[in-house]
């Protein structure tokens, strides 16, 4: 009977044990490659997702107005524009095509969320250069079409910001608490704040309250 030489099987045995650990560590690590890969591309996809999904800067060509824009030259910075520069200051021509652009806005039979914004863009843009007839204008609004208060006393909230505080525009921004929500409110108190005006009545003070919960 032949000896049996141990080594020539024991080093086998060892060779395949190695091979299958190589096998099983391989194995392992290609699929933490994978579960990396698939994690970093579902990164990339919701970022890309958020770029997309941002809101798109307003840019509208202004009717009856040569080289005249409504622009969103920063994030919520509305302004009018004329030929690449901010106007300072409305005149009568202006405003009186200005307030066409609004009522043509307005009176779409079927708005989208888009045209709300550059409705809400324009009115702001124009309260910031007001004159007397456009200020007049916005407080008709106000007065005349309930649903539109909160867009319109944010953009009087701008004009009391930016220029000049009256009496008749502390009213109407006091009164439009009861509507304001959100950016729109937190615009029209940092307006209020610049009055010395206060209100002493009760609901104004609670509706001030709530805004600032």
């Amino acid at each position: 009977m032949k000896p049996v030489i141990f080594s020539k099987i024991i080093i086998p045995l060892r060779f395949i044990k190695f091979k299958r650990k190589w096998a099983f560590l391989m194995d392992s690590l290609k699929k933490m490659v994978l579960i990396r890969s698939l994690v970093l591309m579902l990164v990339c996809t919701a970022v890309g997702n958020l770029c997309l999904g941002k809101t798109p800067a307003i840019s509208m060509k202004i009717d009856r107005l040569e080289d005249t824009m409504l622009q969103e030259v920063a994030e919520g910075d509305f302004r009018i524009m004329v030929a690449g520069e901010p106007l300072d200051r409305l005149t009568g021509a202006e405003f009186t095509a200005l307030r066409e652009q609004e009522l043509k806005l307005q009176n779409q039979k079927q708005k989208d969320a888009e045209s709300e914004r550059k409705l809400n863009a324009l009115l702001i843009a124009m309260a910031r250069i007001a004159d007397e007839p456009t200020l007049i204008y916005l407080h008709e609004l106000f007065e005349s079409y309930p649903e539109r208060r909160n867009d319109v006393a944010e953009a009087i909230s701008w004009y009391a910001a930016e220029n000049q505080r009256r009496d008749a525009d502390w009213r109407i921004l006091v009164r439009s608490l009861n509507v304001v929500e959100g950016d729109q409110a937190k615009a029209v108190m940092r307006a209020l704040v610049r009055f010395r005006r206060r209100s002493n009545k009760a609901q104004w003070i609670r509706q001030v309250i709530l805004i600032g919960l």
